[in-house]
């Protein structure tokens, strides 16, 4: 592990913004799903951190489609039809997050690894979280240090048959992609 951490580091690219707040969201959802009891092996393997998976968690029955926005925004992005497209339920987790300085006493994404890593009783299950992290192309960098984020709120939805989404039966034949946007406020009675 030291010498991943190691090599690691000499890495000069690091992740964009907006995939360095999307996988904190991961992140900090597994790390809320470990302190809640659920069993840490199952949540690494429900974690599809390819490009191509469709949602984030995927669990037998069921999925949870994780989103990480600014706390001032009110709505969200769905970057693909796939993403809530299912035929079953799943949730729909928002955390609402606001970006602060280095000082603060908040959540960045190297201590939050850390402690997960620390969490598991087994190496398997600590390589197993490594590899998964390397797919989602996280590897440590003391520059993530310096974004620092406060989680203002979090927020779950039950996403079911009546979830304003498109689907693949919707869309007209030729159509291939979509990216569309969810307001909050709409979506606000599926809320759990």
């Amino acid at each position: 592990r030291k010498w991943y951490y190691l090599m690691a580091d000499i890495r000069l690219d690091i992740l964009p913004i907006h995939q360095l707040r999307g996988l904190m969201g991961e992140v900090k959802y597994i790390l809320d799903e470990i302190a809640a009891g659920q069993p840490d092996l199952e949540i690494i393997n429900a974690w599809t951190t390819h490009k191509d998976a469709a949602r984030d968690f995927i669990f037998d029955g069921t999925w949870n489609e994780i989103k990480t926005i600014q706390s001032s925004s009110d709505y969200i992005t769905i970057s693909s039809i796939e993403q809530l497209e299912s035929t079953s339920d799943g949730k729909l987790i928002v955390f609402h997050m606001e970006k602060m300085s280095p000082e603060f006493n908040g959540y960045s994404l190297n201590p939050l690894v850390e402690e997960i890593l620390n969490s598991f009783a087994l190496e398997s299950d600590r390589d197993l979280f490594l590899d998964k992290l390397a797919q989602a192309k996280y590897a440590y960098s003391e520059i993530y240090d310096n974004y620092v984020y406060n989680v203002v709120k979090t927020e779950k939805y039950r996403v079911a048959d009546n979830f304003p989404r498109f689907r693949h039966d919707d869309l007209p034949r030729g159509i291939v992609k979509v990216k569309y946007e969810i307001e909050l406020s709409v979506i606000e009675k599926f809320k759990e």
